[in-house]
């Protein structure tokens, strides 16, 4: 059967405006379904001093707090246009040093993105952790298994006690982080 030409002009002037309003449709859906409510980057953003660093290897031995082998408590400083920076002065070289992160905010928190190249595992941090905030207190805490390990060079540095120990590289392990704001 053939459609004469201005049958298939009226078709086709009927079905693009469809077909358009169909893809809009569904690209709003999106894949994820909907989306759960996060905290207002507001709440968070703010100035925070590492008040805990701890690692404990998987129970092979104790856990340490390696926060005064670090020397002055890092500072985190988290702003409302969802950017963070840690800055700190290195035990071992003495120089300052400012690892910038990302920021999206979660329904109990927050998660901070570094830069594959930035200097986040100099505080044995992972690439990627979500931290929870307790408002109350105005605190952020990261209380989990480390997702990247721990760089085990760094860690027999602050650590010196363990140069011994036989350890995997990166350590897999347990690691507490807790921000206290200021």
């Amino acid at each position: 059967m053939r459609i004469r030409e201005p049958r298939r002009r009226m078709l086709a002037s009927v079905a693009t405006p469809a077909l358009i309003v169909a893809i809009m449709v569904v690209g709003a859906c999106g894949s994820d379904g909907p989306s759960e409510p996060t905290l207002d980057i507001v709440e968070i953003a703010g100035t925070y001093a590492l008040t805990q660093l701890a690692f404990d290897p998987q129970g092979v031995l104790p856990e340490v707090n390696v926060l005064a082998a670090i020397g002055t408590a890092p500072q985190l400083i988290v702003t409302v246009n969802k950017a963070a920076q840690i800055v700190y002065q290195d035990p071992v070289s003495g120089l300052f040093t400012t690892i910038a992160a990302s920021v999206a905010t979660t329904a109990t928190g927050m998660r901070l993105d570094f830069d594959s190249k930035s200097q986040y595992a100099g505080l044995m941090l992972s690439r990627r952790m979500e931290f929870t905030f307790t408002a109350s207190t105005r605190t952020l805490a990261f209380d989990d298994d480390t997702p990247d390990g721990v760089n085990r060079q760094r860690l027999v540095q602050l650590v010196p006690a363990w140069a011994n120990e036989q350890l995997l590289d990166p350590v897999p392990g347990r690691l507490r982080v807790t921000f206290k704001g200021q």
